[in-house]
């Protein structure tokens, strides 16, 4: 009976791992293989001499998303839509609100949005966007 017990708890233990690596070998193999469709990003580093050339042009907008849904999450066809809220708060005297709402999206583009929540306190504006 002992025995018996023991040769269960091997076979089992053995079991579990051949399938534990099985699975994650997949896995491994698929990240591997993954390549996305859309091309790496052309980056620019921005050094000391050309943040001070850029400096008086530029103006802190701090920003974010909350995604709600996805409503399409289609990773072969890569095709996404999500319903999410798009927030952005500014100085009103470095940046004006027309210039904000027309904001983008690179790679996609805005299927519809709300029209702007705003809240001003001095001389700082909060808008927010339900967008799709």
């Amino acid at each position: 009976m002992q025995l018996s017990r023991m040769h269960s708890i091997y076979l089992k233990a053995g079991t579990l791992t051949i399938v534990c690596a099985v699975l994650l070998g997949a896995f491994g193999y698929t990240i591997g293989r993954f390549y996305p469709a859309e091309p790496e990003p052309n980056l620019q580093l921005i050094d000391m001499k050309m943040r001070k050339k850029i400096r008086n042009f530029a103006a802190v907008v701090r920003t974010g998303l909350y995604i709600k849904n996805f409503e399409v999450f289609d990773v072969l066809k890569d095709r996404f839509v999500f319903g999410g809220v798009v927030w952005f708060e500014f100085n009103t005297d470095e940046i004006m609100q027309e210039t904000i709402e027309k904001f983008s999206f690179i790679g996609g583009k805005v299927l519809s949005k709300s029209p702007g929540d705003i809240r001003v306190t001095d001389k700082t504006m909060f808008i927010k966007y339900d967008v799709r």
